[in-house]
């Protein structure tokens, strides 16, 4: 994986028009690097333009830590909102999963080869079931097993609700990105 670093942005549309992406590239440069890829997009609707900006780090003479003082003059005069990150950081997460395995087994094997980019630290279920997963995978498992009291609240609080599944599908920043609630049937 190549050390590089991520610039997420958004500004006005007006003022993009006036260079925000020539100041930026020249304050790379400045800094002995360049743009490896950038990807661009323009709301209407809220009236921003949205930027993803990606560097090789090798080379680049500003430790992170001090990104924010150093691009502060870019970002006031374009008036631009970010947000900075090494795409060698890799969130530790914990997974919770029912006793459908399969999204599980799917997720595993995805973060198995790189994608998404994350450290899994934990399988929690009050279903045995994931336990092969976990060992397989290498990763610890947590049995929840709730007592007989707290499983009939659950069940006689779920049943008038007719709870559903909450899915949500992640940014590589731990952000989501597309919230929807669905009805798993079960």
């Amino acid at each position: 994986m190549k050390n590089t670093a991520v610039l997420l942005f958004s500004i006005p549309i007006p003022l993009a028009r006036k260079g925000v992406v020539a100041a930026i590239s020249q304050f790379l440069v400045a800094h002995n690097r360049s743009v490896l890829h950038t990807d661009d997009h323009v709301d209407s609707c809220r009236a921003l333009f949205l930027s993803r900006l990606e560097w090789d780090l090798d080379g680049f003479d500003i430790p992170l830590a001090e990104f924010a003082e150093h691009f502060k003059p870019v970002a006031g005069r374009f008036m631009i909102k970010y947000h900075l990150a090494p795409t060698d950081y890799r969130s530790k997460i914990v997974i919770l999963v029912s006793s459908y395995d399969h999204c599980l087994a799917d997720l595993l094997y995805r973060q198995s080869t790189g994608e998404p980019p994350c450290n899994v630290v934990m399988i929690v279920s009050n279903h045995a079931t994931a336990r092969s997963l976990a060992e397989f995978y290498k990763i610890p498992f947590h049995p929840l097993s709730p007592s007989a009291g707290q499983a009939r609240m659950r069940a006689r609080n779920a049943r008038p609700h007719r709870a559903g599944v909450i899915c949500c599908q992640v940014r590589t920043t731990g952000e989501p990105l597309n919230p929807a609630i669905g009805s798993s049937g079960h």
